[in-house]
């Protein structure tokens, strides 16, 4: 993953409700966000096609998931 930001779901639908803007650099999405977002659509593969077209969407693999256990472990110890 290179520069840019990472959208989680809540920004995500707040965008599409055009209740808040984008930054203006290169803007991921998590799988789950993806799932999330598309299992709430009228046409969740439309949906899909959509955010696929505006978004990188990140996989996880595990190199992903340990490095987030290390951040979550990390803002744990420091009571966040």
């Amino acid at each position: 993953m290179g520069e840019g930001v990472l959208i989680d779901t809540d920004v995500l639908i707040d965008y599409v409700r055009g209740r808040r803007d984008l930054p203006g650099e290169v803007c991921y999405i998590s799988e789950i966000t993806l799932y999330e977002f598309i299992r709430g659509a009228r046409d969740p593969r439309e949906a899909m096609r959509l955010l696929e077209r505006e978004f990188v969407v990140v996989y996880c693999d595990n190199e992903i998931l340990e490095k987030a256990v290390e951040i979550w472990r990390a803002l744990r110890r420091r009571g966040r």
